[in-house]
């Protein structure tokens, strides 16, 4: 899949511009197993979300870059929105929630619906990509650009590499 979006950064007197390029695609979707279309866009390692949660993630990724001096990312072409078939082969891979595993079922998962996104450097169970600071910098950052850790929040299984943009519960606009 080609890149969906560029990103331009300019640091000008501490202040930093940033412009997200776009090039949106719309895409199926799905919530609690109903299909609907979005537009999504790059944000990075083969990763697309829906586009007003790829342009906060692009401003956290920027902000985090800026102020830690390290790269915040998608963990891979899966770790953000995923199709019918991205989110079967992962059921496959890690098996679902219902059998004890790390995936929900197909046409359930936030990914599908564009609005999730799994980071890089955020998991402490694979510490040859754990970084602890990006980690408490996006912990401590990632509610002003509308995201949570849902993954720490879900009763079966802990995800710390697991957000979800939900500008709604941070009234940010």
């Amino acid at each position: 899949m080609p890149a969906l979006s560029l990103l331009w950064l300019a640091v000008i007197g501490g202040a930093a511009w940033y412009l997200v390029k776009s090039g949106k695609q719309t895409v199926t979707a799905y919530k609690d197993g109903l299909p609907f279309q979005i537009e999504v866009k790059g944000i990075g390692n083969g990763a697309t979300l829906r586009v007003d949660a790829a342009d906060a993630f692009a401003s956290m990724a920027l902000n985090c870059e800026i102020e830690t001096g390290q790269k915040l990312e998608a963990s891979g072409p899966r770790a953000g929105f995923r199709t019918q078939e991205q989110q079967a082969a992962l059921i496959a891979e890690e098996g679902s929630y219902s059998a004890g595993g790390l995936a929900a079922a197909v046409g359930k998962s936030p990914h599908q619906q564009g609005y999730a996104v799994d980071l890089n450097h955020c998991d402490p169970g694979k510490p040859s990509l754990y970084n602890q600071r990006l980690h408490e910098w996006v912990l401590a950052n990632c509610a002003q650009y509308g995201f949570f850790n849902a993954g720490d929040h879900y009763v079966t299984k802990k995800e710390p590499w697991h957000y979800e943009f939900r500008p709604d519960l941070f009234g940010v606009a």
